[in-house]
């Protein structure tokens, strides 16, 4: 719904469908997962390769699995200095940021005069799980692994679909290599979970998986939670942007655009107190989807799933 429409003006089944969001039934996919996964465990390497020349079209060998030191060097080399740039300023701004965050031990009193120390460790190692095909991404790489690295986590270990020439995306190198990644795996999808999960000949287990997925990924980052930690069952990816007149139609629009292009599912919402910047960016939005481009998934989801939702203050807006 790219026309704006005022919050009050909206009937209640209107609303209803814009906030439903994308709720997938992981029903259907779990027969399949379960399947891959049960099979990765048994069969590690041989699981792995099969499933990497069945889905993504890439018959690479054992030895080929993880990444070598000068794959990484060369990496530096294929992407523009200005993008090597941008990703050590993200990387430079995350790692303050969670430094900030990190928590401190604290010493509680109750009332029966007994003390209790909180203590917070780091896990001893993290898999970190970076997709790669309709768009590639960097940023993931440093969200993930920045954190882990300023908790003083030990081993950090990344799985990456390959692309169809069996190589591994450089800018996503990069990243991985400047959060300090110990080691990384040109593997993708359900089996990557279920390498990192169970553990194979080359790939070790790990002892929480993070990171975004497709809904197969998803869907196995919930079935082998107990066999090792996650972060959560990350969806398809939504936002919804507050803004007032005093905001730029740019960075709104991009806002939304950023997180369209992860899944044709993707919900992006505009809620502002300001006509006039409603309908720039919707003049923004749909100039961007009459283009010819490579982002159709962007498009897509921009089309079926974006709403511009005009509200008179910012109480109604809550």
């Amino acid at each position: 719904m790219l026309e704006p429409v005022r919050l009050v003006e909206l009937e209640e089944k209107e609303l209803k469908k814009i906030f439903s969001r994308n709720k997938p039934n992981l029903k259907i996919y779990k027969e399949n997962v379960s399947k891959i996964l049960e099979d990765v465990k048994r069969n590690g390497d041989k699981a792995i390769l099969k499933y990497t020349r069945l889905f993504d079209g890439v018959k690479i060998s054992r030895e080929k699995l993880k990444v070598s030191e000068q794959e990484i060097l060369e990496a530096y080399h294929q992407i523009p200095k200005s993008l090597i740039k941008a990703i050590e300023e993200a990387s430079k701004n995350l790692r303050k940021i969670h430094e900030n965050q990190l928590p401190k031990e604290k010493v509680l009193r109750n009332s029966d005069g007994i003390y209790v120390k909180q203590v917070f460790k780091p896990v001893e190692s993290v898999g970190l799980y970076i997709p790669c095909g309709k768009a590639s991404y960097p940023s993931t790489a440093l969200m993930l692994g920045i954190p882990a690295k300023v908790a003083g986590v030990k081993k950090l270990v990344a799985c990456t679909p390959p692309t169809k020439t069996g190589k591994v995306n450089a800018s996503i190198l990069v990243a991985l290599d400047m959060v300090g990644v110990d080691e990384i795996y040109r593997v993708g999808g359900v089996q990557a979970i279920g390498a990192l999960a169970y553990g194979t000949q080359t790939i070790p287990k790990v002892a929480k998986i993070v990171g975004p997925g497709n809904i197969y990924v998803t869907t196995a980052k919930m079935m082998v939670y107990g066999e090792v930690g996650i972060d959560f069952p990350a969806g398809p990816s939504e936002i919804m942007v507050f803004a007032d007149k005093n905001a730029n139609p740019n960075l709104v629009f991009v806002d939304m655009v950023s997180q369209a292009e992860h899944d044709s599912s993707s919900v992006s919402i505009l809620v502002t107190t300001s006509e006039n910047l409603a309908y720039k960016v919707k003049e923004k939005i749909l100039d961007f989807v009459s283009k010819k481009s490579e982002k159709k998934v962007a498009k897509d989801a921009l089309r079926k799933n974006c709403a511009i939702i005009v509200v008179e203050n910012e109480k109604e807006a809550a």
